[in-house]
Order: C-alpha cells, then sequence, then structure tokens
C-alpha cells in the first residue's frame, strides 16, 4: 500500500484566502518548516498552522478537501 500524499496549499496564497498561514509540517522524518506550494501532505503528517482561529478553521478545511 502506497503513501497517500495531497497538495497542500501554498503559505501565501492561504493566508491571502483564509488569514491564516500553514508554518511548518511535522513528519515522522522531521520538520519541514516554511512549505512551498510543492510539499504535499501524506499520511500521518500534521500541518501546523497560525493565523485566527477562523482562518485556521477554514486552512483545516481546505487541507482537509472541504
Amino acid at each position: 500500500m502506497g503513501t497517500r500524499r495531497t497538495p497542500l496549499p501554498g503559505v501565501g496564497t492561504q493566508c491571502d484566502r483564509t488569514g491564516a498561514s500553514v508554518a511548518a509540517v511535522l513528519r515522522r522524518t522531521g520538520v519541514h518548516p516554511s512549505p512551498g506550494p510543492d510539499v504535499r501532505l501524506a499520511t500521518g503528517d500534521t500541518p501546523v498552522a497560525a493565523g485566527t482561529r477562523d482562518g485556521v478553521e477554514a486552512l483545516a478545511a481546505i487541507v482537509a478537501g472541504g
């Protein structure tokens, strides 16, 4: 079974859109600070977001595919 990867919204684009940004992605292999639009989320990754509550919730919905 392969690792599922999904696009991670670009930091600048999603900050403009939601008021929140992805500050880092935590993986078993390490931390990826300030991820760019080329970074993909894999099963088990934990995105770390910064922003207002509403902004972080909107960003979470985007990352979840909503």
